[in-house]
């Protein structure tokens, strides 16, 4: 998994709105601590048990969003 942001398109309505999003390309279970404490974390990939950073991570009350995967579902994209 990679935690990924972009650079500014030209017109792009998260800089309008006052947001900078970031570009971090690295392994996303060990979460981004220097961005921490985070309001929600949103996983793209399916999990089998939610990692400890990531709890550590968000804010007391934050969400953590994540596919739950069985580990009898072998055709699920799955990381971790």
């Amino acid at each position: 998994m990679s935690t990924r942001t972009w650079p500014q398109p030209p017109g792009d309505g998260l800089y309008r709105a006052g947001l900078k999003p970031a570009v971090i390309t690295r392994d996303g279970l060990e979460g981004y601590r220097p961005g921490a404490p985070f309001d929600r974390i949103i996983a793209t990939c399916g999990l089998r048990t939610i990692p400890s950073t990531w709890v550590e991570q968000v804010k007391p009350g934050g969400i953590i969003v994540a596919p739950w995967v069985r580990r009898s579902a072998a055709r699920t994209p799955w990381c971790g």
